[in-house]
């Protein structure tokens, strides 16, 4: 009984080992035709020089997926993959354990549609925790004709605007729509003429109320003064910003030339 039993162990082994054998033996020849030089590892500091005469290709004896578990090419214990994916259909890269439909560790991330960068729980479409390199939001705008008595800078000529989105003027308006909530930088430069030896003064003002000032006495024998006021404001959206010229006596007018004397320019800072 136990003779018989070693036979039928012994005919059961060598048929698996037929079996193995013969599927081995089909996915080589099923498989596309490879050549052993092309899993031969290139080494970066190698000293041999390549032969002038090429060697014969020899054809692969293993489909390519034997060549890629044993072979030096990759070796996944010590140089485990960057991406995964798991059943419920996340895909990480960084993580194995992703818990978004692409989640990405030290990078991005993805959360409900919104784009992360430096953050892990995005709240907009692009949310960057983080500095960022980007062109500025700047906008510069010049008066081109001189105007008599008090009264707001009119702004008839716009130098450039790099993004309308947050800035908006109109042709000859006397201010500066805000269409972005931030922190802004006002850089105003402008002159004030006048045949009398009086004070003028000039106003950076935010929705008409009076954010920072300028004073000037212009003397006898002189009929210029130049204003310069740097301010920082922070705005909401449909702000508007005005530069405002008074003087006592209503004689000191608002220059302008198109010499680009009278500018006004805003910068967004945040």
């Amino acid at each position: 009984m136990k003779q018989i039993f070693i036979g039928k162990t012994r005919l059961v082994l060598t048929i698996a080992v037929c079996v193995i054998f013969i599927a081995v033996s089909f996915s080589c020849a099923a498989s596309e035709p490879l050549v052993e030089s092309e899993y031969v590892e290139k080494k970066v500091n190698t000293v041999n020089k390549p032969s002038d005469t090429p060697e014969r290709p020899r054809p692969l004896a293993f489909p390519r997926w034997f060549y890629k578990i044993f072979n030096n090419d990759w070796n996944y214990w010590s140089n485990p993959p960057d991406m995964y994916a798991i059943p419920d259909g996340n895909v990480g890269i960084g993580t194995t354990s992703p818990t978004q439909k692409l989640e990405v560790h030290g990078g991005a991330s993805f959360m409900n549609g919104n784009v992360g960068i430096g953050t892990t729980t995005p709240a907009e479409k692009l949310d960057v925790s983080g500095s960022i390199n980007a062109s500025p939001v700047v906008g510069k705008w010049t008066q081109t004709q001189t105007r008599s008595g008090n009264g707001n800078y009119i702004w008839d000529v716009q130098l450039f605007n790099t993004n309308p989105q947050y800035l908006n003027w109109t042709v000859g308006s006397d201010h500066i729509t805000i269409k972005k909530v931030g922190y802004y930088q006002i850089n105003v430069n402008v002159l004030q003429y006048t045949s009398l030896p009086e004070r003028g003064d000039v106003y950076v003002k935010r929705n008409n109320q009076v954010s920072s000032a300028s004073l000037g006495y212009v003397s006898t024998g002189e009929n210029f003064f130049n204003h310069h006021i740097t301010d920082v404001v922070y705005f909401n959206v449909g702000d508007i910003v005005n530069i405002y010229s008074s003087s006592s006596s209503g004689n000191v007018a608002r220059y302008g030339d198109g010499n680009l004397l009278t500018t006004l320019s805003i910068v967004r800072l945040n």
